[in-house]
């Protein structure tokens, strides 16, 4: 059963992760993840404060819809454009 604090603050349910963390998750180094966020790519994240050098935070669930838009049924659905990546001449 929810407590009253649950209910009138909904984000209390949400499970955050640390850049470690999420790294474990994908299963790639802490900074992949860094340049991921330079380049536009990867999970959505959640920057502390306006400095650059502030702590990011990732959401469950945004790691979870970007694994899921990242899973294919064959390479062929694989493509540049279904990927989100420019293609380059």
């Amino acid at each position: 059963m929810a407590t009253n604090q649950e209910e009138s603050q909904p984000y209390l349910k949400v499970i955050y992760l640390t850049t470690e963390e999420t790294a474990a998750v994908l299963k790639i180094q802490p900074q992949t993840l860094a340049v991921w966020r330079m380049k536009g790519r990867g999970p959505r994240y959640i920057r502390l404060s306006p400095s650059r050098r502030s702590r990011c935070l990732y959401r469950r669930t945004d790691i979870e819809e970007y694994l899921a838009s990242r899973t294919f049924t064959s390479t062929a659905a694989e493509t540049p454009a279904a990927v989100g990546q420019a293609v380059s001449a």
